[in-house]
């Protein structure tokens, strides 16, 4: 466990993470819990942010409580609170810290601080676990997705209203192809043509057709690789890589269900 803790401290203490409402459910992060510490008093924050080394926080403070906050800025500690299900406890710690910076926030009128900190000693280790652990997961989840699978008998059926009925239109023109492999973030096709319409970066629009939801998929993206298949000169095998920002949420969607049932899960 030890040499674990080690591992993910090294390897990701400077990560941070911003706690939106999706990763305060998935870490159990007990938000009215949360404040800083000066000296004998306490102050209820909001806890922006936070990686192995550092946080930042929101927190509203009058000009004498800036006072005493500097007065006291040797004796300051930021609490955590989580709530994990294994747990029948809440996992509650402190964390002596140093103030880097104290920047307003919003209006004037409102008191509110952006302050960030610096921890004075290494994370506790139940930090280490519960943000290492969430890192990893992620890492994870996106090597996942930018996994292809392939496409055989068994799962095309199902996937495909027909794995021939598929385009690539470049420039404007478009050529049948066929998908052979799939993830959320790219695409292999077999398309026939000649090797000078392929070239790499060459932006693209991929139009797969696929069972369920909508139906079809409008991939926005460009050339990452051509090989010729054995030695026809005019068969090629071409990876797409499609515009993350422009995937629609409806592929997504089609890609995760299809995971789900092969029991890859944890992809989006």
């Amino acid at each position: 466990m030890r040499r674990r803790l080690n591992d993910i401290y090294n390897n990701h203490k400077d990560h941070d993470i911003t706690f939106n409402q999706s990763v305060i459910r998935s870490l159990g992060l007990k938000v009215d819990q949360i404040y800083l510490k000066v000296g004998d008093r306490k102050f209820p924050s909001i806890l922006y942010s936070s990686s192995l080394t550092s946080s930042r926080i929101i927190i509203k403070l009058t000009p004498l409580q800036i006072e005493f906050l500097k007065k006291n800025r040797n004796n300051l500690a930021i609490k955590y609170c989580f709530k994990i299900p294994t747990e029948k406890s809440n996992i509650v710690f402190y964390i002596n810290s140093k103030i880097i910076s104290l920047v307003p926030y919003g209006n004037q009128e409102q008191e509110l601080y952006f302050a960030t900190f610096e921890f004075i000693n290494r994370a506790p280790n139940d930090l280490i676990s519960i943000l290492g652990t969430y890192i990893q997961d992620q890492e994870n989840k996106h090597k996942r997705a930018e996994e292809r699978f392939v496409l055989n008998n068994q799962n095309c059926n199902s996937l495909l209203r027909n794995s021939m009925e598929n385009f690539l239109f470049i420039s404007g023109k478009g050529r049948r192809c066929i998908l052979t492999e799939i993830s959320i973030f790219s695409a292999k096709i077999i398309i026939v043509g000649d090797k000078k319409e392929f070239k790499e970066k060459t932006s693209v629009l991929l139009l797969i057709k696929y069972n369920g939801l909508d139906g079809i998929g409008e991939m926005m993206g460009e050339i990452t690789r051509v090989d010729n298949i054995n030695t026809r000169k005019d068969l090629f095998t071409i990876i797409i890589t499609f515009n993350q920002e422009l995937i629609p949420p409806t592929y997504k969607m089609w890609i995760a269900e299809f995971l789900e049932r092969v029991n890859i899960k944890g992809v989006l």
